[in-house]
């Protein structure tokens, strides 16, 4: 009973310790300054001249601000048109797919490093955790099929990368899900990026995040 106990305050730290650093990272995104350096006027123009001075860099520069943008939760259609913009049309979708998958992983690892996996089947048996038994059983049995199947509903959508990390999933299962699930939205929101750009360049990064 003890022991019991004692994991479950475990959890609850840990949980509180990840809703208090995802807090932060929101809030710090929000920030005047930053905000201003995160519109997709602003990232394109760095980016580009990036590229102009260090073709060579560019990429995982590009990549480096997918991944920390989609850990403070800025929408992840900026920095796919982003890609578009920068890289050319074709070079764009796979720039925005490799920062697509990178990003959801990296997510991942840092969520589970942080919060665990409160969400595994041990959790089956606690009352928010049956209302989720049949997608969690479902993600035990056909992990890759079930992150595609999400991927291709909700994108790089940052609250199903935090479920999926809390879960059992494994980090094999999770990147070749995300994988496969992800090449039709990005391939659509790059096809798209002509109509997207003209309103992101409006509204910055406080593009509403239905979807991501």
């Amino acid at each position: 009973a003890a022991l019991r106990a004692l994991a479950r305050h475990s959890v609850k730290l840990r949980l509180a310790t990840l809703g208090c650093f995802t807090l932060a990272l929101v809030l710090l995104s929000r920030h005047p300054a930053l905000r201003d350096l995160l519109t997709l006027s602003a990232l394109r123009a760095r980016l580009l001249t990036l590229t102009a001075e260090h073709p060579a860099l560019s990429l995982l520069a590009y990549v480096a601000i997918f991944c920390s943008g989609e850990l403070m939760h800025i929408p992840g259609v900026v920095f796919i048109v982003l890609g578009v913009v920068c890289f050319g049309r074709w070079a764009g979708f796979v720039a925005a797919y490799l920062g697509s998958v990178t990003s959801v992983v990296f997510s991942f690892i840092i969520v589970r490093a942080v919060g665990g996996q409160p969400l595994s089947e041990d959790a089956l048996n606690t009352a928010w955790g049956r209302r989720l038994s049949y997608f969690l059983q479902r993600l035990h049995s056909e992990p890759i099929l079930i992150v595609a199947l999400t991927r291709l509903l909700f994108w790089i959508a940052p609250p199903l990368n935090y479920m999926l990390a809390m879960s059992q999933v494994s980090l094999r299962d999770y990147t070749l899900g995300s994988m496969l699930g992800l090449v039709p939205p990005i391939f659509v929101l790059c096809s798209a990026s002509s109509v997207l750009l003209p309103w992101l360049e409006t509204r910055g990064t406080e593009t509403p995040d239905a979807g991501r």
